[in-house]
C-alpha cells in the first residue's frame, strides 16, 4: 500500500518534500512491503535529487512550477531579441495547417471543426482554466502527419497540450 500524502491526501509524488527537506523519488524497485504493508519508498536531500535527477522532465516540470515567472521573463526577452524567428515559425505552422486541410471537407466539416474551438473558448470562460483546440495527429509528425480535420481534432487544456509537443503518434 502506498502511503498518502497528509497534505494533498493523494500517494506521493517524485518531487513531494517530506518535513526534514527530503524529496521523495519513487517506490523501490522489489516493492516488496514493509512490515506495517507500506511499500519501501526513496526519499533524497535536495542536493542528490538535483544532481541525480536534474535533466528528467519531471523535475523540469517541478522547477518550471516552482520558478513560473522566472521562466516566463526568459521566454519574452527570447521572444523580443527574436521576433523575426517567432513569425518565421508561426507562418510555417499556418501554412502546414493550410497544406493539411483537405480539398473535399464539406461545408458541415468546416462547421464542425469551428465547434471545437467554440468548445474551447466555452471550457474556459467555465472553469477560468484555458484550453486548446489540439490535433491528434500532429500537423507536422516527424514521421507521420495529420490533417486539419474534424477526426484529428481534440479540446485539451493549454497545459495538457503544451506538454505533449509534436510527439509521434503510432497506431
Amino acid at each position: 500500500m502506498k502511503r498518502l500524502n497528509p497534505k494533498t491526501g493523494a500517494p506521493f509524488k517524485m518531487g513531494d518534500a517530506r518535513e526534514d527537506g527530503r524529496l521523495f523519488w519513487g517506490y523501490k524497485l522489489s516493492l516488496k512491503m514493509k512490515k506495517d504493508g507500506f511499500y519501501k519508498e526513496d526519499w533524497l536531500k535536495p542536493e542528490s535529487f538535483k544532481l541525480k535527477y536534474g535533466k528528467n522532465l519531471k523535475y523540469k516540470k517541478l522547477d518550471y512550477q516552482n520558478n513560473t515567472k522566472k521562466y516566463l521573463a526568459k521566454n519574452k526577452k527570447w521572444f523580443n531579441a527574436n521576433i523575426d524567428k517567432h513569425n518565421a515559425l508561426s507562418k510555417k505552422r499556418k501554412t502546414a495547417k493550410k497544406q493539411r486541410t483537405l480539398p473535399w471537407l464539406t461545408k458541415e466539416h468546416f462547421e464542425q471543426i469551428e465547434e471545437f474551438y467554440t468548445m474551447a473558448k466555452m471550457f474556459q470562460m467555465y472553469t477560468g482554466q484555458e484550453y486548446h483546440v489540439d490535433h491528434i495527429v500532429p500537423l507536422q509528425g516527424k514521421t507521420v502527419s495529420g490533417f486539419h480535420a474534424p477526426w484529428n481534432l481534440q479540446v485539451l487544456p493549454a497545459r495538457e497540450n503544451l506538454s505533449k509537443g509534436n510527439k509521434n503518434v503510432i497506431f
